[in-house]
């Protein structure tokens, strides 16, 4: 994963990856400025390195010589383009056009001398400032099919109630420098905006993803539309969450014969270092899969051999009950099994030794327990520690941290107090059956929570380095099949942000 190491913690914006001759390129807009288009490359989807910058803004009178937003990378032909979102002094940068890059090798850039090449058309988009004081036409996005480029761009149809105009703009291509504005590809009628919208096409169906902007709402949420043709009709799943809050700017990229979406991630930096400020990062990437009712579903990253420290651990549940600490509760062995029954309240049973990274994995059978899971980087007692929950009553997920806070109330005394911290939540869906496959990845100040190969969690949390990992029940029972855990290196730039 990427966290930026300089004098903001909230540096990294918006991103687009392309893969090229093995490796990743990330391209991502700078924070706050909004002055480059910042580059990393990566060779194995986990480990960035910081590239020079791809693009900067122009020279006063240029239509992009203010600031420069969210862009698009893909290759066509031959030739690296990237579309970008561009806005200028004259204008006080309230309006959104779209320029063009190109590059043969996706490190040097030269913009297009005709640029812009994409303008919001006022047939069927806001235009003018005169509505909403600003024209909204950014976060370009290509998808390539027969050989036409469609771009998506967040955009506003010039019809309906105010708040609900934000769509899908549309334009295209068949050579990458000359774009015809087309009529929006969907309009979602639910949002103000729907910001960095993107294509992809899984198993004969096409999917459109973005933000679903509301104002004054800190938890817009990312969602997807689904289709059976590019042009539409577009049409809303049950459930068209992608991941909780805090998960955002999805972009799919081909690599190793997989889709994948890359995101951004924000949190809150709970380690020693971070004094709690808000933090975004670019996290490992999930494998994009379409379900056979159309819902399309985030798997777990597979690729961790250059990340892990060693092999997998299987060791028979015997083995661990003996090694082990029963820290709350009762736990037995039960043939190939390690059951463990609580009630009232919490029982955990730890692994023996300490860990920092891993990836754990078993399947985790609910007799009654209210709440189960898996325990990490806790004390010797599961007093303090990360939990990663399922929660069958309340059909929820829910990652937390159970630690000592100091809290200085209006009085000004200060005084000791333990209790838990959320960290993010997550809805079960359909992964709350009786056995659940349960798969948590903990990389630096990574965890992620995997529920019957769905990744339901995507969070930060580091509030301990190291500890105890085990399993847990809350008022009830649990029985552990297969438990196995695989040691990870933290990320490599880890490093420089504590």
């Amino acid at each position: 994963m990427h966290i930026p190491t300089g004098f903001w913690k909230n540096e990294l914006g918006d991103i687009d990856v392309i893969a090229h001759q093995d490796l990743l390129h990330a391209f991502y807009l700078s924070l706050p400025s909004h002055d480059r288009v910042g580059h990393l490359v990566s060779r194995d989807g986990l480990n960035w390195t910081e590239e020079r910058a791809a693009l900067t803004t122009g020279t006063p009178g240029d239509f992009d010589d203010d600031q420069i937003w969210t862009m698009g990378v893909f290759e066509f032909q031959g030739t690296f383009f990237m579309l970008y979102t561009g806005l200028c002094r004259r204008e006080r940068g309230k309006v959104q056009r779209v320029g063009l890059a190109t590059s043969g090798d996706l490190r040097t850039w030269t913009k297009h001398a005709k640029n812009p090449v994409a303008c919001a058309d006022p047939r069927w988009y806001e235009a003018t400032v005169d509505a909403t004081h600003r024209v909204d036409w950014r976060d370009p996005k290509v998808f390539v099919e027969d050989g036409l480029l469609h771009a998506v761009i967040s955009a506003r149809a010039n019809t309906g109630p105010a708040n609900r105009r934000g769509c899908a703009g549309h334009f295209v291509s068949r050579n990458g420098y000359d774009w015809e504005v087309r009529p929006p590809l969907h309009v979602l009628n639910t949002c103000y905006d729907f910001e960095t919208p993107a294509l992809l096409k899984l198993k004969g169906r096409y999917y459109l993803t973005g933000i679903s902007g509301r104002d004054r709402d800190r938890t817009v949420p990312n969602v997807y539309r689904v289709a059976d043709r590019v042009e539409g009709p577009y049409r809303r799943m049950p459930d068209d969450d992608l991941l909780p809050a805090g998960n955002s700017v999805y972009k799919p990229c081909e690599w190793k014969g997989m889709t994948l979406y890359f995101h951004n991630l924000r949190g809150a930096a709970d380690w020693p270092t971070g004094k709690g400020e808000t933090v975004t990062c670019l996290p490992p990437p999930k494998v994009a899969d379409a379900e056979e009712d159309g819902a399309l579903a985030l798997r777990p990253f597979p690729l961790w051999d250059g990340a892990a420290r060693g092999p997998w651990e299987e060791i028979p549940a015997d083995r661990r009950l003996a090694e082990g600490t029963a820290a709350l509760g009762r736990w037995t062995c039960s043939g190939t099994a390690l059951r463990g029954r609580s009630a009232p309240g919490l029982g955990a049973f730890l692994l023996a030794g300490q860990h920092e990274g891993f990836i754990l994995e078993c399947v985790l059978e609910c007799e009654d327990a209210r709440e189960f899971g898996v325990v990490f980087r806790a004390d010797d007692i599961a007093d303090e520690g990360t939990f990663a929950a399922l929660i069958p009553s309340t059909r929820r997920a829910q990652l937390y941290t159970q630690q000592e806070f100091l809290k200085t109330p209006s009085a000004g005394v200060t005084y000791r107090w333990r209790g838990r911290r959320v960290v993010q939540e997550g809805s079960l869906a359909g992964e709350a059956g009786r056995e659940t496959r349960l798969r948590v990845v903990a990389f630096g100040p990574y965890v992620e929570v995997s529920a019957n190969d769905r990744v339901l969690i995507s969070a930060v949390s580091l509030a301990r380095p190291a500890g105890r990992v085990g399993v847990f029940a809350e008022d009830g029972g649990v029985v552990v099949h297969g438990l196995r855990i695989r040691p990870l290196n933290p990320p490599a730039a880890w490093a420089a942000c504590v």
